[in-house]
Order: C-alpha cells, then structure tokens, then sequence
C-alpha cells in the first residue's frame, strides 16, 4: 500500500513545487508592481540573508561598508536563479521518480535528480553517460557554469 501512495505523493509534491518555483520567478521577474502576498519563496530567501548581509557589512570600514551593501541585489538574483533551479530539478525529477515506479526498469530517485538535472541544463551526453553518483553530480554542475 506505501508503495502505490508514495509515487502519487511524489509527483503531486513536484507539480505543486513547480508550480510555486514558476509563479514566485514570474511574481519577481516579470510584474511590474509589488506583490503584496507575505508568503514567498523569495521573501522566504532573500529577509534572512539580507539581515546576514547587513550585519556582516559593520565588520568593514565605513567606506567600503556602501560598496559591500550594494553588491547584495545583483547577487540575490543570481542567488534566486540558484534556488529557483535546484527547486525545479529536484521537482521534476520527484515527478519522473513517480512516473517510473510502476516501469520495468525502475530507475532510483538519485538517477531521476540526475536525470532532471542533465535535462535542466541541456547537457547532451550521446553516448558517454558518467556511472557513479559523484562523477553524474560533477557534469551537471559542469554544465550549469555554461549558464
């Protein structure tokens, strides 16, 4: 009975991150006006590490304090792109292991994040496919640098 359930709950989890992930990117990148919603992925993120980043800045002199709290918008994005990513491939490949468990050749959740993740940022293996856990891991951040 677990085994028929938790497929079900997986892919319901993944539609429901996805769906989450997409609006808080479309809420943040693309309206022109504020969202007023207190509950975000990004409001979540980006509170926390701002007031990190604020109290780091008083370790600095008072010149160089401006220069170190400026820095923290663009990189809040990239830090939301980062995020945003790692919640979608993990998404989708809780969504492929779900699909997968009723297959012949069922595939483990490890080989579904690395089957999401390669699909993610397009890597294109042909016929060279990496066969342990670390060395899989390694091309996909490989191919996320060419981002």
């Amino acid at each position: 009975m677990v085994h028929l359930v938790l497929p079900g709950g997986a892919i319901l989890l993944g539609i429901i991150v996805i769906l989450l992930v997409l609006q808080d990117a479309f809420e943040v990148l693309l309206l022109p006006r504020r969202v007023s919603r207190s509950r975000r992925l990004a409001s979540t993120v980006l509170r926390p590490t701002w007031r990190l980043w604020r109290q780091t800045s008083k370790l600095f002199r008072e010149g160089f304090q401006s220069d170190f709290l400026s820095c923290y918008g663009p990189l809040s994005i990239v830090f939301l792109y980062i995020i945003w990513a790692t919640c979608l491939i993990s998404a989708y490949g809780l969504c492929q292991w779900g699909l997968n468990s009723s297959a012949e050749n069922k595939l483990s959740l490890a080989s579904c994040l690395y089957l999401s993740g390669s699909t993610f940022f397009t890597l294109g293996l042909g016929d060279a496919t990496p066969h342990l856990g670390l060395a899989k891991i390694l091309v996909v951040a490989e191919a996320a640098k060419r981002m």
